[in-house]
């Protein structure tokens, strides 16, 4: 059995399914359970559970079970590794507008291009308070795309509007590790208490013997924590 993620955005606090189509729209896999990963962020975590790892390019059609209807409809690349963990993106089909002006693009540009994996961007929504563990919010999962079995260290750090460091994995209450092509990072309410309310910065950068690589940067949007 083989277990793959997609993260994705929806309407927020509904109940939603998923499935996952070719390009032709033949359905190839149905969720097996989707879950918003902060009430009312509209930020859900779609998990399909198949007897091999899905490998190539889907369209993900997310419906709300209660009036039947499709809110969403996102492209879905998987690489077909058990655990990876994807972000939907905006779906462009063969024969798009897009694709076409992508070929003329390429026709009348005489120089070579090339283009190199960027770090996954993301956005973090967290409570200030709660812990990030696997038993009460999930821990953060970043894909870098590679196998990370060689890593020597892992550095996750947040920063304030002033680049000041608020959270690191020098502190106590975080923690990374290798998961495959993945870094799970755990965060416990001892570390997130010291978040500031609002927005700030966050990256995540795996160290090898002689090389650093930043696998996923952006926003953290930390929540007042009501009950303390």
């Amino acid at each position: 059995m083989a277990t793959q993620y997609v993260m994705t955005p929806a309407v927020p606090n509904r109940s939603l399914s998923a499935k996952l189509y070719t390009t032709a729209m033949v359905e190839q896999a149905t969720a097996s359970s989707i879950t918003e990963t902060v009430s009312n962020s509209g930020i859900y975590e779609v998990v399909f559970a198949e007897a091999s790892a899905l490998a190539g390019d889907f369209r993900i059609v997310i419906t709300d079970i209660l009036t039947g209807y499709g809110v969403a409809s996102y492209e879905a690349y998987f690489i077909g590794t058990d655990g990876e963990r994807i972000n939907a993106s905006e779906y462009h089909a063969v024969g798009s507008a897009d694709e076409k002006l992508n070929q003329i693009i390429q026709k009348i540009t005489p120089l070579t291009t090339v283009y190199t994996a960027q770090p996954d961007s993301s956005s973090l929504y967290l409570v200030r308070g709660d812990n990030y563990d696997g038993v009460s919010w999930p821990k953060l999962v970043f894909e870098s795309g590679k196998d990370l079995t060689s890593v020597t260290d892992i550095n996750f750090t947040i920063r304030d509007t002033n680049d000041n460091v608020v959270l690191s994995t020098a502190d106590a209450g975080v923690t990374a590790e290798v998961s495959g092509t993945t870094v799970e990072v755990t965060l416990l309410n001892s570390s997130t208490s010291l978040l500031p309310i609002g927005s700030s910065r966050f990256d995540c950068e795996v160290v090898f013997t002689d090389s650093h690589q930043t696998i996923a940067n952006g926003c953290v949007d930390t929540t007042q924590d009501i009950s303390r």
